[in-house]
């Protein structure tokens, strides 16, 4: 189906992917493996041909597509090739779908020709979307992100293509949602006989879903086998160092809670009023959070874990003391809370360097150039780095920048919001050990919100399990995860996936 011969992609003169070579079988789910910047990403997009303007391809460089020679063709007959076999579902599908136009609107434009509404449903209904006919006339907005995500796959696989790419489809989702996309994709390849190149961080997605892995270092593929061969025994140090990453193969050194109660909350609620007709009067309310209740010790790190849509993110930012809609008593002291949130890109300041990002928290400190090194020196990160922007920084050291902001105000408490989602492996276990090595420094207190069991069988000493707004389960970590009593929480458990060697 597709063929790679020798591939190499220069920017600015600068050989980014190295003679690489691969090929996927109809039928297949090759995997393409490696951490952020080793050039997954471009070789995805050198195959669809949108690379920058300032790309160019190795003298050798070949791509087959069904033994058509795709570096051959004019960018007008690329298109037609794009319309015709290629399908591409990107990583977050909030900014491939127009929030302005309905889905109905965008799946029309994706189809060859003038489609009915009989054809765009049975588009939705390929991906397993409830309700196709009434959600053609939904805006993005109004679509959870699992369902936005089955809209984008349904908008790929309306040119019939022979070649679907998925550039990181499930990182943005919960551990439920990926297993029904990479399910869905799956019966979809093997249904339709295509091809499907997943490009992912997540090891264990790709060893629960793909035929054929390689694995991408420094624009270099330094392996490829069978999944089950590559699992079993991976050769390469960077194949190896990968799996050691793995949160089933890390030891983290936790602190000892104290019995020292430093946050209780008793029946805290959010809910957001429903609004309806020309005086939008209150018509219902939506329970984000409905009767919570629960205590934290000082040192301890108590996981939230649920599905999107769960209440997790409600709950923290009620906690914080951001939403005027928060009911019921939160009691802590004069205790300090800080956040660490889930996408360290948004949330430093592109325009400020770190030492300004930093230096908002100790603005009344006298010595703050020592006070900035101390925190990136806590933080794994040189003085020099004060200096720079966030665009200079990867994305596992600008969470590091992230964490050293938290603690300028020397908080008790720091509220972790999917704080390691978006990024690799690797950089995964180093911010996870720095955010234990600070508790224990520190004495620190965390609120972990995730989706991710594994994290939670690595760093949590309590857990609850947050559904439609209520703690359906709750208690040590050991008790929930080993000795579930929730129907919900079963399948959450039920739903992760594992690399087994």
């Amino acid at each position: 189906m597709l063929q790679i011969k020798d591939l190499s992609i220069y920017i600015k003169g600068q050989l980014l992917v190295d003679n690489i070579s691969f090929s996927i079988k109809q039928g297949e789910m090759f995997a393409l493996l490696g951490e952020s910047g080793s050039g997954k990403s471009l070789t995805a997009l050198s195959i669809m041909r949108l690379l920058p303007a300032n790309a160019l391809y190795g003298n050798k460089s070949s791509i087959c597509l069904q033994e058509k020679e795709l570096l051959d063709l004019t960018n007008r007959q690329m298109r037609t090739v794009r319309r015709q076999r290629l399908g591409m579902i990107f990583q977050d599908p909030m900014t491939s779908l127009n929030p302005v136009m309905t889905i109905g609107k965008q799946l029309s434009e994706a189809v060859q020709g003038t489609p009915d509404k009989e054809e765009l449903i049975s588009l939705l209904e390929k991906v397993k979307i409830s309700q196709p006919a009434e959600r053609l006339n939904n805006y993005p907005h109004e679509l959870s992100g699992g369902m936005k995500q089955r809209v984008i796959i349904a908008m790929a696989l309306a040119s019939k293509p022979s070649l679907l790419i998925a550039d990181e489809p499930t990182t943005a989702l919960d551990v439920t949602t990926q297993a029904e996309i990479l399910k869905l994709l799956r019966d979809i390849i093997y249904a339709e006989n295509m091809a499907l190149l997943f490009i992912t961080h997540d090891l264990a997605l790709a060893a629960q879903n793909a035929d054929q892995i390689a694995v991408m270092q420094k624009g270099c593929i330094v392996e490829q086998a069978a999944s089950k061969q590559f699992f079993k025994s991976a050769k390469d140090p960077c194949s190896k160092k990968l799996l050691q990453s793995l949160p089933d193969n890390l030891h983290l050194d936790l602190a000892n809670p104290s019995n020292e109660q430093i946050l209780s909350a008793q029946s805290l609620r959010v809910y957001f009023p429903i609004r309806s007709g020309i005086f939008k009067r209150t018509v219902g309310y939506v329970k984000a959070v409905d009767e919570v209740d629960f205590t934290l010790n000082k040192r301890e790190t108590l996981a939230v874990v649920g599905e999107s849509g769960s209440g997790k993110t409600t709950l923290g930012k009620a906690i914080l003391g951001l939403l005027p809609e928060a009911r019921g008593n939160i009691s802590r002291g004069n205790d300090r809370l800080q956040v660490i949130f889930q996408d360290p890109f948004s949330a430093l300041d592109p325009k400020l360097r770190i030492y300004d990002s930093l230096v908002e928290g100790i603005r009344h400190e006298n010595d703050k150039d020592k006070t900035i090194d101390k925190l990136l020196a806590a933080v794994g990160l040189p003085e020099e780095y004060k200096w720079r922007f966030a665009h200079e920084i990867s994305g596992g050291e600008r969470q590091r920048v992230c964490i050293a902001r938290a603690l300028t105000v020397k908080p008790d408490i720091i509220i972790c919001d999917e704080p390691t989602s978006s990024l690799d492996v690797s950089v995964q276990a180093q911010v996870l050990e720095l955010l234990t090595k600070l508790q224990r420094e520190y004495g620190l207190t965390y609120i972990f919100i995730t989706h991710d069991i594994s994290l939670v069988r690595l760093l949590a000493h309590k857990v609850i399990v947050m559904y439609k707004g209520k703690i359906v389960e709750a208690g040590d970590k050991e008790q929930v995860l080993n000795s579930p009593q929730h129907d919900y929480t079963k399948r959450l458990l039920d739903s992760v996936p594992s690399v087994v060697a």
